[in-house]
């Protein structure tokens, strides 16, 4: 006949439903915004984060761009 489980069925319920809820925070954890941090080369260099040339990284915003098409100079 078949194997009996090591969980009843309320047990799989919990430890599913614990699961999920890691899972969902782990995920909410990861996709949370965070403040952006300059780069060590560029935060050295110009002594600006990286807010100051990022909107949302790694896309440039228009201080960025301009940075960026002056050889990487303010």
């Amino acid at each position: 006949m078949g194997e009996k489980s090591a969980f009843t069925g309320s047990t799989r319920l919990v430890v599913g439903a614990a699961a999920v809820t890691a899972l969902t925070l782990a995920a909410l954890v990861a996709a949370a915004p965070r403040e952006a941090k300059a780069s060590p080369a560029f935060a050295q260099q110009t002594g600006k984060q990286c807010g100051f040339c990022h909107g949302k990284p790694p896309a440039l915003n228009a201080q960025g761009k301009k940075f960026k098409a002056n050889g990487n100079k303010l």
